[in-house]
């Protein structure tokens, strides 16, 4: 058995399943998910329950024993011990090293408890086709959703993206990630103007308000606001219906545009993910098919 630790919103919940997926389908074992964060998480929730897995929350008794807790300090001290002689795979806990692929990480042996960030497309290219059945909705939908479903679909429709949010308002997320500036969406919108005919804009974002200050509506535009937190799939479930795609630094305008199935989707992505550099050394998502500003 594998059990991975979620943690995050959506986005977030999504890559850290694709990649123990990935690893559970190469040890061919069975996959748990561990929400002991989540369910103490005041701002987000489990979410990969509106999704088409069926992957099963794992019960503390199947944590403690794939970690080889116990209430004894002694056993569990033997225990550890024989983690060491097992390098460290075998009945233990994996801590992703960084913000890479780790090449190590198809070497995990069967019960093995997982946590990390794992954003690296790498993990789970292997799966990319069960993995593009299994992220499809399947919790219902708004009326809302399905009336505007039907416009983006018989349209040249272009996600656009705009994250905020903990982006702006938190010192330490916004060292990591950043702000992308307003001008890479003014230099988006003004490519794909010019290579889609008629481009029908529908725009996402945490900080609507904002947004429509700053960012020039001089095309069709249509701003999402009938969504919240926790329907966060339905904005991930629009904008995979788009044709082309916009995206932020986030993980969550990066699922939507890699779950669209349009052959001839244009894609945007920021250069630059991270506002640290050296992250962005390291950091493998964005496909090389897609164009980077």
């Amino acid at each position: 058995m594998i059990i991975a630790e979620l943690v995050g919103g959506l986005a977030n919940q999504m890559v850290i399943y694709a990649a123990a997926k990935a690893l559970s389908e190469h040890l061919h074992v069975e996959l748990k998910l561990d929400i002991t964060k989540l369910s103490k998480d005041k701002k987000r929730n489990y979410a990969l329950n509106h999704l088409n897995i069926e992957t099963k929350i794992a019960t503390q008794e199947e944590i403690d024993l794939v970690c080889q807790k116990s209430s004894s300090w002694i056993i569990s001290k033997i225990k550890k011990t024989i983690r060491k002689t097992c390098n460290g795979n075998a009945f233990g806990i994996y801590k992703e090293p960084a913000i890479s692929l780790d090449p190590n990480f198809f070497s995990l042996t069967d019960n093995t408890y997982i946590k990390g960030s794992f954003i690296n497309a790498l993990y789970f290219t292997p799966i990319e086709k069960m993995l593009k059945h299994e992220f499809q909705i399947k919790s219902s939908l708004s009326n809302r959703t399905t009336e505007l479903i039907k416009s983006i679909t018989s349209s040249n429709s272009v996600s656009i993206h705009i994250r905020r949010g903990d982006y702006a308002n938190e010192k330490k997320t916004n060292k990591i990630h950043g702000l992308i500036p307003i001008d890479y969406y003014k230099t988006a919108i003004d490519l794909i103007s010019n290579r889609i005919k008629s481009p029908t804009f529908y725009v996402f974002s945490d900080d609507l308000s904002w947004v429509k200050n700053n960012l020039p509506n001089t095309q069709e535009m249509h701003f999402i606001d009938h969504t919240n937190g926790d329907t966060a799939y339905e904005d991930l479930h629009m904008m995979s219906q788009c044709k082309h795609n916009i995206i932020a630094n986030s993980g969550f305008s990066y699922w939507g545009a890699w779950l669209n199935s349009n052959e001839e989707k244009l894609v945007i992505s920021p250069k630059q993910w991270f506002a640290d550099n050296k992250l962005n050394d390291r950091f493998k998502l964005i496909p090389e098919d897609w164009l980077k500003i």
